[in-house]
């Protein structure tokens, strides 16, 4: 009933018009940029461009995640004249909190000498509207001559955790004369690609990884031909952290090593269950959706897996079965909006919180758990005395008046990188190779367009308010606790 008093006060809100606003975001680090030419017109293209993203594996305490980039740029004077000019490169952009974050160790080198670099300010590359800090150097393109300009320098990843991103704005590199012959980008990982880490475009291109990119081992990598960047090219990577992807793999190492390992099972499935929720305040799935997101189904079904297993080893932890009453009360609370059928899992839920209130009923971590299972179930756990009775556990359930059922859409697709129609060439294939098996070249899908049957979080009207009021719920039992 409490669930249904929330849901509806602030459904009373939004029905006053008021201006739709995106949420908030955290701030921004300076991404990295194309250079471009001083303010005359030029006779010189950008004939080729490869930049490398390095993702660090170990990073210092503090950092979200650490790139070392490395962009190559090869100039062609097409003119009959000798061109000399102050080629430009921003080392900076307004992070949307009063802030100006900086790039690191920027270096440059043209035809392999260090040039000086004079700081300057300039246009912001966030678009904003104050100005931003620039680096400015002397460059001489001689008519019908290459000229290659290196520039290299460290990369803060911005997000929350455990999702990070890094950002590279090609647009930049428009000013140069016409279109930039051939582009790539390549992010070279310190561990095998896994698509599960990889935050995809579904419902829109912000917050998630450009589509498009080659999947081969540990890299990734998206090419352009007669690339002519707008803003809306501009090149977006979304992660799991390298901290949280290697806590992943270390945990799966030894459940394999020690298969009766419960302490083990029971962190993997932590970091699972850490990784299938949205980050900010944990007000729906990772990318908002269930249905229309392959990696978001198989993080719960692998969570589900790993707490089972925990639980099963280790039957008298507490907050182990806290812990696995957290992932399945949550994952049933937003999957009942997409038409799941959330009662099985709600039973399970209250199950185990059951059984972690009898082993542990004083447990603070318990007891904040169980605080939050009493918001997302009321009818199903209710409070009794100084402690709480479990009435779906001894009589059958029923939907309650909160439940959402909206149209579903008709496919799930595969969890891809997809190419987008709009862009001109693109590389035809990708070589998919794990540490056992052959390289074969396939190539990732091309996303066809979908059609918009369902309620998206950012334009459902109805949506905004339901998972509003689930941060509402969450947001009063964080009190400073690391969930298990």
């Amino acid at each position: 009933m409490r669930t249904l008093i929330v849901v509806l006060l602030v459904l009373l809100v939004f029905s006053v018009s008021t201006p739709v606003s995106a949420d908030v975001a955290p701030p921004a680090q300076p991404p990295g940029t194309n250079p471009a030419p001083g303010s005359e017109q030029t006779q010189v293209r950008m004939a080729a461009e490869t930049v490398t993203l390095d993702i660090v594996a170990s990073v210092p305490e503090g950092s979200k995640g650490q790139a070392r980039v490395s962009a190559d740029f090869t100039m062609f004077n097409t003119g009959s004249n000798s061109e000399t000019m102050a080629v430009r490169f921003p080392v900076g952009a307004d992070d949307g909190w009063g802030n100006t974050p900086e790039l690191r160790d920027l270096k440059v080198k043209v035809d392999g000498r260090a040039v000086e670099l004079r700081r300057i300010t300039g246009e912001d590359p966030n678009f904003s509207q104050q100005q931003s800090p620039w680096v400015e150097f002397d460059v001489t393109f001689p008519p019908k001559q290459e000229v290659r300009i290196v520039v290299t320098y460290l990369l803060e990843a911005t997000g929350e955790m455990p999702y990070v991103w890094f950002n590279y704005i090609f647009s930049t590199g428009s000013g140069w004369k016409d279109a930039i012959g051939s582009a790539k980008l390549v992010v070279n990982f310190p561990f095998d690609v896994d698509e599960l880490f990889i935050m995809p475009c579904i419902d829109s291109d912000y917050g998630c990884t450009t589509r498009g990119g080659m999947i081969s081992g540990r890299l990734i990598t998206w090419e352009y031909t007669n690339f002519e960047p707008q803003p809306e090219d501009n090149f977006e990577l979304s992660i799991a952290s390298p901290s949280v992807w290697k806590q992943v793999l270390d945990e799966r190492e030894q459940v394999r090593r020690s298969p009766n390992d419960g302490e083990a099972w029971g962190r993997l499935g932590k970091l699972y269950k850490s990784l299938l929720f949205n980050p900010h305040g944990r007000r729906g799935f990772r990318n908002w959706t269930l249905n229309t997101d392959p990696g978001a189904q198989q993080l719960f079904q692998m969570s589900d897996e790993a707490y089972g297993r925990a639980v099963a080893l280790k039957p008298k932890d507490a907050q182990w079965h806290a812990g696995y009453a957290d992932l399945l009360g949550l994952y049933a609370y937003y999957a009942g909006y997409e038409g799941v059928d959330t009662i099985p899992f709600f039973i399970r839920s209250l199950n185990e919180m059951n059984t972690a209130l009898q082993l542990a009923p004083n447990d603070q971590v318990v007891q904040e758990i169980a605080y939050e299972i009493l918001y997302i179930i009321p009818e199903g756990m209710v409070e009794s005395g100084d402690g709480y009775d479990f009435p779906w556990l001894t009589q059958t359930p029923l939907p309650t008046a909160t439940e959402i059922n909206p149209i579903l859409p008709t496919a799930t697709e595969p969890l891809t990188l997809a190419t987008p129609t709009r862009q001109i060439e693109k590389a035809t294939a990708v070589t998919l190779a794990t540490a056992t098996s052959t390289p074969i070249l396939v190539p990732l899908e091309t996303e066809t367009p979908r059609e918009n049957n369902r309620l998206p979080i950012c334009g459902g009207a109805l949506m905004i308010p339901v998972f509003l009021a689930g941060g509402i719920i969450f947001s009063r039992s964080r009190r400073g606790h690391k969930y298990p």
